[in-house]
């Protein structure tokens, strides 16, 4: 929660002779290693530094320095690219432009989200049934707007049933298995509103907005882009993807591990 820029983050690369062109097809003369930071809140680039293969620092780099340019926010992300150098006709399959990206390492830098916070307001099973659901339904997400570049205060709210209200306030106080509900229930919630912003054309261009913070959040986990997950959605298996990326993200895989049935009881 403190400015991270008092730290003092560093970068060391160590590039292994001859995987390069093995891998890529690409001589070694004609790549470089290059350094970006990005700042998301700013859009801003800033260039650390670009070498050749035999030319890459063997000390860490260190990144303070470039850091004062930089907002407040906790959006930056610190990208490692290998790049061509040379303009070559080198085969099929095999990079032939000069700036092409061979392979990239991104380190993103966030504040680490809180899952359950969900903006959420607890219903009486008749509020449930006025909206055509049945009044046993656990929760249901209510979209307040179609902007989904609205905070999430203001797109949504997750409702949350009365009847099952000390069961779930229980969750944080019980045992491993309450633990392994609490994170499902959550996922749940967070696959749900995931759908939303990834079946949607709509793009992001609020960095406090709903479709910016589900990106932010997936992204470390799937390692795609929005424009990929948007295409991986598209598939017959898109929501089970976006429910296995939730329940990585909220922990349920974390506390299934450490579950063992031999010790609970009803």
């Amino acid at each position: 929660e403190e400015d991270w820029r008092n730290t003092e983050p560093e970068l060391s690369i160590t590039v292994e002779p001859g995987e390069v062109t093995e891998v890529t097809g690409v001589p070694e003369k004609d790549v470089a290693v290059a350094v970006t930071l990005r700042d998301r809140d700013l859009n801003r680039f800033v260039l650390i530094g670009r070498w050749a293969l035999d030319a890459v620092p063997d000390e860490p780099i260190a990144l303070r320095e470039h850091l004062t340019g930089l907002s407040n926010g906790v959006r930056t992300d610190i990208c490692l690219f290998l790049v061509t150098t040379g303009q070559a006709a080198r085969g099929p399959d095999i990079s032939s432009q000069w700036g092409e990206i061979l392979s990239r390492k991104t380190f993103r830098i966030r504040r680490k989200p809180n899952i359950s916070t969900f903006p959420k307001v607890w219903k009486k099973p008749d509020e449930f049934e006025e909206q055509g659901l049945h009044r046993d339904t656990i929760f249901w997400v209510e979209w307040l707007v179609e902007d989904l570049n609205r905070p999430p205060r203001e797109a949504f709210l997750v409702w949350l049933n009365e009847r099952y209200k000390e069961q779930l306030q229980s969750f944080e106080f019980g045992s491993g298995s309450g633990r392994l509900l609490a994170a499902e229930l959550a996922a749940s919630v967070f696959a749900e509103i995931s759908a939303a912003v990834l079946t949607s054309d709509q793009e992001p261009d609020e960095p406090t907005g709903t479709i910016q913070i589900v990106v932010d959040t997936l992204e470390g986990t799937s390692g795609m882009s929005l424009m990929e997950m948007r295409q991986y959605v598209e598939r017959h298996d898109g929501f089970s993807r976006m429910r296995a990326w939730a329940q990585q993200k909220t922990g349920v895989t974390d506390a299934l591990r450490v579950l063992s049935f031999a010790g609970e009881r009803a």
